[in-house]
């Protein structure tokens, strides 16, 4: 064999050992099992090639034909050009998956909320149906079953949905408990058709008690949304206080008693309005809070609290002013039943310059002496729309009964004062126990510095 077949056999050897070498290495590095053809030729050919030069340039020996050295680099150039596009569709389906794993939920293979959010940019302008669905008891069944029996019963759920809705419906785990559905160009009767179809089609795993609550509200554009989520959600938690089934009864009854137990450290009326009702509103995350006192003729507002960071004035609200009754607060005088508002803007009895200001939420609440009510708490929400669930309702109805009882004990304490007086004085008190007796002004408590004005709340 002559001195030049000796280097090309030497040259083909190495090449076969560095085909197979750097080609495992890059496959070990890229995460893969195997080495694919076209990396292996990629590598390989590259080997051969360089090894070559660097042969001709020491030796001087040609190593194979030129018939022999343009077949292999074609062979190089495509095996290139197939590696490059290999490498390029591995790129794009690492990150297609990557994508997936930010929009979609990994236990229900539905979208999550950024996964929602997006979709909700590429809707038509069009009327859609959202609905809100909560897990009943979910938590309730983690704690006797276990998580993983949770896990399949959320799962189970998802299934149905699929099942049941059509596929132009967005499905979606908002978090938790809960689900988020679009349904684009449905009407509203049918969407809850189908929905009621579903909650009777799960078997629920708590006896009596079915797979979950809803609500649904429509929007046109994607910024209407947060307002129709609030409504659906509110009107989901309205269906869950009907079937009683608000969450777990032990945790509600537990914040409500530690909350309750707060508001008795609270003696006197002041107290509770300054301490209590803040507390309360910043409890809720509500953006003010007030207590309106009421006659026979009209309503005071007596005193304001409200978030630091909220600089928007009520127009019409002045402190210690006495106004005529507007509607919303007349209703609760004649119900003497507590009022909410989750879309204030729309509700029949809104008041149209609170409209302007931006409230979007409020619950109004009486405050009871010997069953006639004598004021009212408000919360007020201006910066978006707010769910108001249950626990919130029953929060402000506590601070209003601890309230009323303060100004009872109050009045009666007056009362027995004035009555001492009068007999000390060896006249007949005039003053009759059943009298309310003005509860005395906080002063200093003003919303803005302004004139007077008849406007009304």
């Amino acid at each position: 064999m002559t001195w030049g077949g000796v280097i090309q056999l030497l040259t083909l050897l190495l090449l076969v050992v560095i085909l197979f070498c750097i080609s495992t290495f890059t496959s070990f590095l890229r995460g893969q099992r195997r080495t694919t053809l076209p990396l292996s030729l990629f590598f390989g050919l590259t080997g051969y090639v360089l090894l070559r030069m660097a042969a001709t340039s020491l030796w001087g020996v040609p190593m194979l034909s030129p018939a022999l050295i343009s077949l292999l680099t074609f062979l190089a150039v495509v095996s290139s050009a197939l590696f490059a596009l290999s490498t390029y569709l591995r790129l794009r389906t690492s990150q297609r998956h990557a994508y997936q794993r930010t929009i979609l939920d990994p236990l229900t293979e539905l979208l999550n909320r950024f996964g929602l959010q997006q979709d909700l940019l590429s809707l038509p302008s069009a009327p859609v149906v959202l609905a809100v669905l909560d897990v009943n008891q979910l938590k309730v069944i983690n704690d006797q079953y276990g998580h993983s029996e949770g896990d399949r019963y959320l799962q189970t759920i998802s299934q149905h949905l699929k099942a049941y809705l059509a596929d132009d419906t967005v499905l979606c785990r908002w978090g938790g408990d809960e689900f988020v559905i679009l349904f684009p160009g449905h009407p509203q009767d049918k969407v809850r058709k189908i929905l009621t179809t579903v909650q009777q089609a799960i078997p629920s795993v708590l006896p009596g008690i079915c797979a979950f609550s809803f609500g649904i509200a429509v929007f046109e554009t994607p910024p209407q949304f947060e307002r129709a989520f609030a409504l659906a959600d509110h009107q989901m938690y309205e269906e869950k206080q009907q079937q009683a089934l608000t969450g777990d009864p032990a945790t509600i009854d537990l914040g409500l008693y530690a909350f309750s137990q707060q508001l008795e450290t609270l003696a006197t009326p002041e107290e509770v309005i300054r301490t209590g009702l803040a507390r309360t509103r910043t409890l809720l995350h509500f953006d003010m809070a007030t207590y309106i006192e009421v006659s026979s003729d009209g309503m005071l507002a007596r005193h304001l609290d409200q978030d630091p960071a909220i600089t928007a004035l009520l127009p019409g609200f002045v402190l210690n002013l006495h106004v005529p009754f507007t509607p919303m607060p007349a209703l609760v005088v004649r119900t003497g039943a507590t009022v909410i508002s989750v879309d204030y803007p729309n509700h029949p009895l809104a008041f149209a310059s609170w409209i302007e200001a931006g409230v979007k939420t409020t619950i109004l609440t009486p405050v009871l002496i010997a069953g006639r009510v004598v004021g009212i708490l408000t919360l007020i929400h201006l910066s978006t729309w707010k769910v108001v669930t249950l626990e919130m309702q029953r929060m402000l109805e506590l601070a209003a009964l601890r309230f009323g009882h303060a100004l009872e004990l109050f009045q009666v304490a007056e009362t027995t004062r004035l009555n001492l007086e009068g007999g000390l004085l060896g006249r007949q008190s005039s003053v009759s126990t059943t009298r309310t007796i003005p509860w005395p002004l906080l002063p200093g408590l003003r919303l803005a510095s302004r004139p007077p004005s008849s406007r009304q709340c």
